[in-house]
């Protein structure tokens, strides 16, 4: 089988980053990847709303990354925002190992802290099932057990409400004493894309939105879960809406509401050319 090692740059706005891939015979082994290379990525104003949300980033601001596949959001909260860190929770093995090298290759290596962890309300042991081999990675991977696994996985779960402990009371990976994740400041956006287990992660993470007020996208599969999202964040003085043609939601706090909608409207005006993610091969070596 011909396989090619593929190094594509990415750019977006006034940013740009690299990431890894394997172009097989039966296509491109990231599929992220392979939608922004032939101009079919679905999540446009997701990533140009979270690249709004890392503009207003405060000196010492962190993101959330849940659900971080190869690192698509955090690679660009990081090269957007040079005050901005990032911590990225991607449980699946190939997933997080690919997700790691893209780091390496940005030198974001004490900026984005990588963590082989799930989320959810309390700390527990997950079944993560892969519909693909062992050998692929795929952005459907999930614990929900209505997916069809080729195989399963055993994934350590932490909640989100754990960053807010010293870095002695933090679980594996974010106890890092080379990447201190902590204290937390400010939390500029939490992106949560979980493949259906999205409100669980919520619910262990509402003393972080108490606390923060960050504002979320979060991915919904239909209505059922977007109803599920809503009556989670409602009662805590959220805002929720469905970004137009896509599986995401955005949810704003109730008292940033009007002043963030009103300056995202501005900004994406006045960066309206460049809001549109570009992939260019710099490197291919077949093997």
């Amino acid at each position: 089988m011909t396989r090619t090692f593929a190094l594509s740059r990415i750019e977006f706005a006034s940013s740009s980053f690299l990431m890894e891939s394997f172009i097989n015979p039966w296509g491109e082994d990231d599929p992220i990847l392979a939608q922004i290379h032939s101009g079919e990525f679905d999540e446009g104003e997701s990533i140009a709303f979270w690249a709004y949300a890392v503009s207003l980033a405060g000196r010492n601001a962190v993101v959330l990354d849940v659900g971080a596949f190869t690192g698509l959001f955090s690679l660009l909260a990081t090269a957007l925002a040079p005050n901005v860190k990032a911590i990225a929770f991607e449980p699946a093995t190939v997933s997080y190992g690919r997700l790691a090298q893209n780091v390496i290759w940005n030198g974001m290596d004490v900026r984005i802290l990588a963590a082989n962890l799930a989320a959810s309300d309390t700390p527990q042991l997950l079944t993560l099932r892969h519909a693909f081999g062992i050998y692929s990675r795929s952005p459907g991977e999930s614990v929900n057990a209505s997916v069809e696994a080729d195989h399963t996985q055993a994934v350590a779960a932490v909640d989100l409400d754990m960053l807010l402990g010293t870095r002695d009371q933090l679980p594996h990976y974010l106890n890092s004493a080379a990447f201190s994740v902590g204290p937390i400041e400010e939390i500029a956006a939490i992106k949560i894309d979980v493949e259906g287990y999205e409100a669980p992660v919520l619910r262990g993470g509402l003393k972080l939105l108490r606390r923060y007020r960050p504002p979320l996208i979060c991915e919904a599969w239909n209505t059922d879960a977007e109803s599920a999202i809503s009556r989670i964040l409602e009662p805590e003085g959220y805002v929720v809406k469905r970004n137009e043609g896509e599986r995401n939601l955005v949810a704003l706090p109730e008292e940033r509401l009007g002043p963030l909608r009103a300056a995202y409207v501005a900004w994406k005006q006045s960066h309206a050319p460049s809001l549109e993610l570009r992939a260019s091969r710099v490197f291919t070596f077949a093997l």
